[in-house]
């Protein structure tokens, strides 16, 4: 554990992004233990687990054995953080259009586009265009349980629009 890397890996990570909760309590006694200005190391962040009474939750011989294995460089820290933090954002946008397909209201709608273009403003590689690809999903998913909506045959305005429905009046126009 590198002390310097602290503070950087905070920037990305919080105890609560973390699929696993056990390393999230990790996580969570690392800056702890760094913020008070006291050592970071393996028998310190087992001793303020025990002393939470979380060492037997957390399991020492699997998962905090497991993270110090796990990390071949301390000074590779940003990088690995941002792979945690891309995979955090990968799983509430997945929670997000969920939520939308569930029930499209502005709110909903904001959270997703929120988390998107937060996890963009990262620079993340990724193999899934969430531009694109999560359009057409939410497009899909909209058309299925609305049985409503029809493409206008332009696809930048299908996007936006969602498609048109029956009945529905719209004028365009540019300046």
């Amino acid at each position: 554990i590198s002390n310097k890397m602290i503070p950087v890996i905070k920037a990305y990570l919080a105890p609560e992004r973390f699929f696993n909760p056990a390393f999230g309590e990790i996580f969570s006694v690392i800056c702890n233990l760094h913020d008070a200005r006291n050592p970071v190391d393996v028998v310190s962040v087992s001793a303020e687990l025990n002393k939470r009474g979380k060492l037997d939750a957390v399991g020492w011989t699997n998962e905090l054995r497991m993270l110090i294995d796990a990390v071949a460089f301390a000074d590779h820290g940003e990088h690995y953080a941002k792979i945690a933090v891309g995979y955090y954002y990968e799983r509430e946008i997945i929670k997000a259009a969920r939520a939308v397909a569930m029930q499209q209201t502005p709110e909903t709608l904001e959270a997703l586009r929120s988390l998107v273009l937060a996890r963009e403003r990262l620079g993340l590689p990724s193999t899934f265009d969430y531009k694109k690809d999560l359009y057409e999903v939410l497009d899909d998913i909209l058309k299925k349980k609305t049985g409503r909506r029809h493409d206008v045959g332009f696809p930048s305005l299908d996007r936006v629009m969602g498609g048109l429905a029956p009945g529905e009046v719209v004028t365009w126009g540019a300046a």
